[in-house]
């Protein structure tokens, strides 16, 4: 799941859930690792390949947690943060997640918010800047 980067993990679908959620919560402030990490929970949570109760599996060792931790220690990562919502949509569909999600007061909630926000602005920002070029205004 990725090029080799020194420091960083390399994840096997073999490893399970078990070692990427450890590596993820181990190491928050490599982003290669939880780029990486996100991208196996993502595969591991497809509902084709995985049974609900292994999927729910994932919830219990910790993956919600391992991914708000990962918006957290970088949150004004646009890769990241679509990496996330795209894992968390794999998994957030069981009864597990979204209890889970509640039981934690909506912290994962509000940091995704967060990176949500955060992307808009840049874009909207680099929307404005392009426009402005474009109608020779300086910058």
């Amino acid at each position: 799941l990725g090029e080799l980067v020194v420091g960083a993990p390399r994840f096997k679908l073999s490893d399970g859930p078990e070692t990427v959620v450890t590596q993820m919560l181990l190491r928050p402030e490599e982003l290669e690792c939880q780029l990486r990490g996100c991208k196996a929970l993502e595969i591991m949570g497809d509902k084709k390949m995985k049974s609900m109760e292994e999927r729910e599996g994932m919830v219990k060792l910790g993956a919600l947690t391992a991914l708000n931790a990962a918006l957290v220690a970088h949150p004004d990562n646009d890769e990241l943060a679509a990496q996330v919502l795209s894992t968390l949509a794999r998994i957030a569909d069981m009864p597990l997640s979204k209890a889970k999600v509640s039981d934690e007061g909506g912290a994962s909630v509000e940091a995704l918010i967060g990176a949500m926000r955060s992307a808009l602005r840049r874009d909207k920002a680099a929307a404005d800047a392009l426009t402005d070029l474009a109608e020779g205004k300086e910058a």
